[in-house]
Parts: C-alpha cells; structure tokens; sequence
C-alpha cells in the first residue's frame, strides 16, 4: 500500500494541493501501510489529531488500493447516507480525479454524474457500496465483502431499527 499510495496518489487540497503523496512529508502513514500490508492483523484502526491526513491516508487510500489495485469490493461505512454523498463527493472522488484510475470511473448509473450515491461499480468490476449505521439488518446482510472502510466511527455504535441487539 505505501508504494501504491506514492506512486498512483495526488493530494487534492491543503499545502501540498496537486503533488505526489509522500511518506517522508507524514512518516507515520509508512508505518501505518507496513502494519496494514503485514497480514498480522484482521482489523486497522487509526486515531489521529485532527488534520494530520487521516482520511487520506487511513480511509482514501486504503479504500481505492483495494478497489484498483485489488480489483476488490470494497463496503464504506457511514453513520447515515446523506454522509455517503459527502465522502464520495469530498474525498474519494477528488483523488480518482487526480489519477490514472479516473478512467475507470463508470459512464452512467451511480458516482458517474454526481446525485445520491450508495453504489459505484467501477469499469475494472469493482464496487464501492456505501452503507448507513442506521436501517435494517437485513439490508447490510444482503450485501458483502472483505474489505469494510469506516472513516467516521462517531455515529456507527446505534444498532438497526429492527435489531435485537
């Protein structure tokens, strides 16, 4: 993940707008890559004081790493939809914009012209399902996948409607 992240990522806004992701700029994403891509754990949980590049580094890349460089489905996680639309308008999408991968982005249905989104499914065969921490269980069974990203675990700890839980 850390080469994919410097070889493939532009950074979409801040100081360094429309350069290269680098380690040595945030040298505890190298770490944070190394531990992810180690296998030795199942589960990745990063906390971070605010604006030091979390979403970038902990959810945006990890999440388009197994999307295009996996060709793998990849669930995110929101406490409520209208949240979806913002992740994928505000962070995700601005950085497939900014790279190769922006040609994999589908010609109609979800994602390709802004709108509601819950569901890309990318040229490459891969999906990008957004699902709410609120609904019924039911509906989060239907769907599955290996690879769950959670950028905002504030809000995710309220069990469905219809849980007995």
């Amino acid at each position: 993940m850390r080469q994919f992240a410097e070889q493939e990522l532009v950074i979409p806004d801040g100081p360094f707008k429309g350069m290269r992701f680098r380690i040595d700029r945030q040298p505890v994403f190298g770490l944070w890559f190394d531990a992810v891509d180690s296998g030795e754990w199942n589960r990745h949980v990063l906390t971070a004081p605010p604006q030091s590049g979390k979403t970038l580094g902990g959810f945006v890349t990890p999440t388009l790493y197994h999307l295009f460089e996996l060709n793998e489905t990849v669930i995110c996680g929101v406490p409520n939809m209208d949240m979806a639309g913002d992740k994928w308008r505000e962070d995700i999408l601005p950085v497939i914009d900014q790279s190769q991968y922006r040609r994999l982005m589908p010609v109609k249905g979800g994602g390709s012209r802004g709108g509601r989104v819950e569901s890309i499914r990318f040229l490459n065969g891969a999906t990008l399902k957004f699902m709410s921490g609120g609904g019924g269980d039911k509906s989060r069974a239907g769907f599955t996948a290996r690879v769950v990203g959670i950028p905002e675990t504030d809000g995710m700890d309220t069990p469905g409607s219809s849980s007995r839980e």
